[in-house]
């Protein structure tokens, strides 16, 4: 029994590691479709900078390799990724891998092939026994922080705006970018056109305020600009064939909006 839990500490551990990279992949998979394989030179470049950095204090080398790694992310999106918006997926697979590549050999020019350490909180190198279970606190501190990023991210998907968006474009990319405004840039809304069966108020809005519509509305014929349905099937270019069946002489050239 000791061994099995020691085995699922361990795997906890070295998962919740795994789960933080995968998490990362899919976000950017979720929004773009692009599944980036240079998701791990993005890590190992953050990594360097603590190498480099750690000396100075943990509260000055975490902050530089996050700083480091959203740098990086926005030059691989700005470079390379925003000029392939209409690429096809296997493209776009190929640019990541190209760019992965890349990147390596980027930081074998730079580091060389030989293994970088230093003493990176080697306080967590200890190990504790509980129970005649031996427990790494690295183990332990992975766990724990693999947990509070995850319930961060959570509520900054449900909670904040930005998390709101990215869960949109996820959802459907095309419509949420044809929907989207940028803040600041309207300067006040009306309400103008039919509204036959719907009362208005609150318009016009120039600051702020609400724009409430009552009422039910309601789409006669299909939305072919008639009343009957006489007058829709001649609209639509139909021809009665009996009853209530009748036939198009253009079917193609009727679209229905997607809703």
């Amino acid at each position: 029994m000791n061994q099995l839990i020691q085995s699922l500490v361990d795997a906890l551990s070295a998962g919740a590691t795994l789960g933080l990279a995968a998490l990362a992949i899919g976000l950017v998979f979720g929004v773009i479709r692009l599944a980036n394989f240079a998701q791990g030179e993005i890590i190992t470049a953050s990594g360097y900078s603590i190498i480099f950095t750690w000396q100075l204090g943990w509260y000055v080398a975490i902050p530089i390799a996050i700083l480091i790694g959203v740098i990086l992310s926005l030059l691989m999106e700005l470079g390379v990724f925003s000029r392939m918006r209409t690429a096809t997926p296997a493209t776009l697979l190929v640019a990541s891998f190209g760019l992965s590549f890349l990147l390596q050999r980027v930081y074998e020019l730079l580091f060389s092939n030989n293994v970088q350490t230093a003493p990176v909180a080697s306080e967590l190198a200890q190990s504790v026994h509980v129970g005649g279970i031996r427990i790494q606190l690295l183990s332990v501190a992975t766990i724990v922080i693999a947990g509070v990023i995850l319930v961060a991210l959570i509520q900054f998907l449900n909670k904040s705006i930005w998390g709101l968006q990215l869960q949109a474009a996820a959802a459907d990319f095309r419509t949420a970018i044809g929907v989207s405004t940028g803040t600041g840039s309207v300067t006040s809304v009306a309400f103008s056109g039919g509204t036959t069966g719907l009362t208005v108020t609150g318009s016009p809005i120039t600051t702020s305020g609400t724009i409430t519509l009552g009422g039910t509305l309601a789409v006669a014929n299909g939305g072919t600009g008639a009343t009957d349905a006489a007058t829709a099937r001649t609209n639509l270019g139909a021809t009665t064939v009996g009853g209530n069946f009748f036939t198009l002489a253009n079917p193609g050239a009727i679209t229905f909006p997607r809703i």
